[in-house]
């Protein structure tokens, strides 16, 4: 089978398995969210790194030029940031509970969804412009408007398994997500999505623990 037709394969999974994650962990088990992102983390995780083995990417592609990365992720921060903090606060646990949230809510989930909703749909459509899509930046390029596009679709399939999202709070998922894979396409450095998405949790757990979009599920 072509590479294309193998490509097409791996989004209809990863985008089946994102869903049935949030929604049987979450909407049917209503496991806390500590333990949801551990079967997120070991299921998605799971297949998103078996798909880098089988497209044979090395770090150093994954990475691109670092100070565009970096440029990225703190443009693409600093705007999902400001939208945690112009929303409500909630008090966030203390002590060494607090560096286990921030490690794991934070830096584990916002890695698992960063890779999940960011970087994995722009990889998928590298077959469609070739290897360009990353080496020769451009957002309005056709496969980096495709792979944008994905992006938004998988972040829509993977948020409707939480209840908490099957309203117009979505536009306001997708917006955020779509900043982020804005600032891969730009860059084409995984650095910038990654690290936006993780900053973007450990905000969200350390200002509003109880409250805040980005870490879900709140019961």
């Amino acid at each position: 089978m072509e590479k294309s037709g193998l490509n097409l394969i791996w989004i209809g999974l990863l985008a089946l398995a994102s869903f049935l994650v949030t929604y049987i962990l979450v909407n049917q088990m209503a496991l806390s969210r500590e333990w949801f992102v551990f079967g997120h983390a070991l299921i998605s995780g799971s297949l998103l790194m078996a798909y880098l083995v089988w497209r044979q990417l090395s770090w150093t592609e994954l990475r691109g030029d670092v100070r565009l990365g970096l440029i990225g992720a703190a443009v693409a921060g600093v705007l999902m940031i400001g939208f945690i903090l112009v929303g409500p606060s909630s008090p966030s646990p203390t002590g060494l509970k607090l560096v286990w949230t921030i490690l794991w809510l934070g830096v584990v989930y916002g890695f698992v969804d960063s890779m999940l909703l960011s970087v994995f749909p722009v990889l998928a459509c590298r077959w469609i412009g070739g290897t360009d899509l990353l080496t020769k930046r451009g957002m309005l390029r056709p496969a980096s408007i495709i792979a944008f596009a994905l992006s938004l679709l998988l972040v829509a399939i993977y948020h409707l398994g939480f209840p908490e999202f099957r309203s117009a709070v979505m536009g306001t998922v997708l917006l955020g997500n779509g900043i982020i894979t804005l600032s891969y396409l730009a860059t084409g450095s995984a650095l910038s999505p990654v690290l936006a998405h993780v900053a973007m949790h450990i905000v969200a757990v350390t200002y509003g623990y109880a409250s805040a979009l980005p870490v879900p599920p709140h019961y």
